[in-house]
């Protein structure tokens, strides 16, 4: 009895996930097309399978799409790279922010593919 608890807490424990909390900051044309400041704060879940999720704790700049509590969801390998992206926002014209990277040390580094209508360079820092 006791090996089936231990061989079933080990299967339902196998994708153990650790959480960082990472800060970013960056400049995007706003929707009128002047340089605007945005940031967020985000919870990242990467799992020993390499399996992502997590959500947008806080968003900085945009006062028509709220961020907050959006959920995120990618992938991450061995080496480092690291993608993700949100849900698609409820509200119209709000669509999804995405980010690909790596990590390096304790940052993400990398972009956010398309944000105000621009490629934009990003990184994640631990909170």
């Amino acid at each position: 009895m006791r090996s089936v608890i231990a061989l079933l807490s080990l299967v339902l424990l196998a994708p153990l996930s650790f959480a960082e909390v990472y800060e970013a900051h960056w400049s995007a044309p706003s929707k009128y097309g002047a340089p605007r400041n945005y940031g967020y704060v985000i919870e990242v879940n990467i799992s020993d399978i390499g399996t992502i999720s997590g959500e947008i704790k806080t968003f900085y700049g945009s006062s028509d799409c709220q961020w907050a509590g959006v959920p995120i969801k990618g992938k991450a390998t061995n080496d480092g790279f690291v993608q993700f992206v949100t849900e698609d926002h409820a509200q119209k014209f709000c669509g999804r922010i995405a980010f690909s990277g790596k990590k390096e040390g304790d940052k993400l580094v990398g972009f956010i593919p398309n944000f105000g209508g621009q490629k934009v360079d990003v990184e994640l820092k631990p909170k």
